[in-house]
């Protein structure tokens, strides 16, 4: 338990699909399972296309100057279902919340960062994550018996589970609409103390397209997008060496070590 805080459990959100009844009992056995109580928040379908309702809070032109390419429905759907979930934190005055996703993988070790609180530790902690950096010397924000919270260099990818305080959910709430990027993780994150479970408290199951409806728009995307580079070929690999992102990012690499 961290001390000095008011012990009221987080709740506990589980992002899905109406539709998806086989995640559903997945997801929800497992937590049972654990003991763990839940709510399970309906996602935005847009395996069809955005919803017209949505459409209002949505920017493709955004999304293009920012990531350099279109993002598929799903990804709007997706992003827009966990700013949902950000605004009920917010409406609810709850003091932060754990997200799932319904394909996510949980055990006693996630039981244990839940039943011992460690989520009070850092205004935001992703429980999954892919290619994490954590600063290399700065010791642990938090420790459990069973894992350690490390400070991030910057948000990893993936948005399986993770933590956060309501004034972060408030913030990315009011940054990320209208949507212009993907869920995983928009510039205000990047401004706070992100944090990360070493090792990981949440899995997932194996990242290709034929997993999920998302990875494989994700897979047409990048097809496209190779084929574009194809016709367009970059400029010399020598001239990233002029470059000042390039020594940023040589810099991070010798401070930091990557966690996953």
């Amino acid at each position: 338990m961290i001390a000095g805080h008011d012990e009221t459990p987080w709740p506990i959100f589980v992002i899905s699909l109406a539709a998806a009844q086989e995640r559903r009992r997945a997801i929800s056995a497992q937590l049972q399972a654990l003991g763990l109580p839940f709510i399970l928040f309906d996602a935005i379908d847009a395996r069809q296309g955005v919803p017209p309702e949505y459409e209002a809070l949505i920017d493709r032109e955004g999304t293009q100057r920012n990531l350099g390419r279109p993002m598929s429905p799903g990804e709007y759907g997706c992003a827009l279902s966990h700013l949902l979930v950000y605004r009920r934190i917010c409406n609810e005055g709850l003091p932060g919340a754990i997200v799932l996703e319904d394909d996510a993988i949980v055990g006693p070790t996630f039981k244990s960062f839940v039943d011992q609180q460690a989520y009070r530790s850092a205004p935001f902690i992703q429980l999954d994550h892919l290619h994490a950096r954590v600063w290399a010397h700065r010791p642990p924000v938090h420790r459990c018996d069973s894992f350690v919270i490390r400070q991030q260099v910057a948000p990893s990818w993936l948005t399986t589970g993770y933590s956060l305080r309501c004034d972060v959910a408030h913030r990315i709430a009011e940054d990320g609409l209208p949507v212009r990027r993907v869920a995983d993780w928009p510039e205000v994150v990047r401004q706070m103390m992100a944090c990360c479970t070493v090792p990981r408290v949440v899995d997932h199951p194996p990242l290709h397209q034929d997993s999920s409806f998302l990875e494989a728009e994700r897979a047409r995307l990048q097809a496209a997008r190779a084929q574009e580079r194809a016709a367009n070929p970059a400029a010399p690999r020598w001239q990233r060496f002029g470059r000042r992102d390039y020594w940023r990012r040589k810099l991070i690499k010798i401070t930091s070590r990557r966690v996953s």
